[in-house]
């Protein structure tokens, strides 16, 4: 075989594996997966930028409280209150997402979360500075947790059942507090409703908490609704107190429209003796795939 053979044959194989080269590098450019693989990679890494400087600034002094809410972190300051001037000294400009979209902050002026909506559009990215912990939770997943309440008033959303006292607790099954709900007469609790409305007949709809009930106590965990002015508690679970945490969970499909949905734990009319108190913490509501996430008592 000659050398020009040789050669020409070495070219060939050579401009073959070029466009082989290309051919894969344009796949991957354009593979869906890999776009929105490297997009939540840098949500992650702006999360993290953006939970320094305000553990950075946190070491100085307090943070300000977002009113209950999720307000968006925007570089103009019209989203939450002080930032970006706030932490300004630590990172200098607060980034939005791949998108676009701005991340969100959440605080009760002592802890707070920040959160960012992952590619897939249902689940977020969420850092807790009360655990100083990160995870990856369901954008349409109610998170209640950590309740810092006041004797005989609302804790962070929760509203009395009918009387009872909320507190906070000193014994938490999560964080620094849960929900203590003390009962002085049969059908003390609390309930509280989510954010979601309008929620279509056949929806399905999930609850689940950690709840810690004294042994021999029975209480009602189950689903609140509002189908239009009339308030409807329609299913739920009994609950044996065993002195322990335990993980409770109960799924429904309306029968019909709501306009609003909720839940609620009470003493119902197990008890003989009523006058007990019971601990909720870690509790969450999913439905469909609602895209507005809702943290209290951060």
């Amino acid at each position: 075989m000659n050398t020009n053979i040789k050669n020409s044959i070495l070219i060939k194989v050579l401009v073959s594996i070029i466009i082989m080269v290309i051919i894969v590098g344009v796949i991957i450019v354009f593979s869906p997966n890999s776009g929105k693989s490297s997009g939540d990679l840098k949500r992650k890494e702006d999360v993290n930028g953006i939970v320094k400087a305000i553990l950075s600034y946190k070491t100085g002094g307090p943070i300000p409280a977002s009113g209950g809410t999720w307000c968006e972190l925007r570089q103009d300051g019209s989203g939450c209150p002080g930032f970006p001037a706030l932490i300004s000294q630590y990172i200098k400009n607060i980034p939005k997402d791949p998108d676009g979209n701005y991340y969100r902050y959440y605080s009760d002026g002592n802890n707070f979360s920040i959160q960012a909506g992952m590619s897939d559009g249902i689940s977020s990215y969420v850092y807790l500075s009360s655990s100083n912990s990160y995870s990856l939770q369901g954008k349409n997943i109610l998170v209640i947790n950590q309740s810092n309440g006041a004797e005989n008033g609302n804790a962070n959303g929760f509203e009395k059942y009918n009387g009872g006292a909320l507190t906070s607790s000193s014994n938490p099954y999560f964080g620094e507090h849960s929900l203590r709900v003390d009962t002085y007469k049969n059908d003390d609790g609390f309930y509280v409703m989510s954010p979601f409305s309008d929620i279509q007949s056949g929806s399905k709809i999930t609850i689940q908490a950690m709840v810690w009930i004294p042994v021999g106590k029975v209480i009602s965990f189950g689903i609140r609704g509002d189908i239009g002015g009339i308030i409807r508690e329609p299913a739920s679970i009994k609950v044996n107190g065993d002195g322990k945490w335990q993980f409770v969970s109960m799924t429904y499909v309306l029968p019909e429209k709501w306009k609003k949905i909720g839940f609620q734990a009470h003493s119902g009319k197990y008890n003989i003796d009523p006058n007990f108190s019971f601990y909720v913490d870690n509790l969450k509501m999913e439905y469909g795939t609602v895209a507005t996430p809702w943290m209290m008592g951060l």
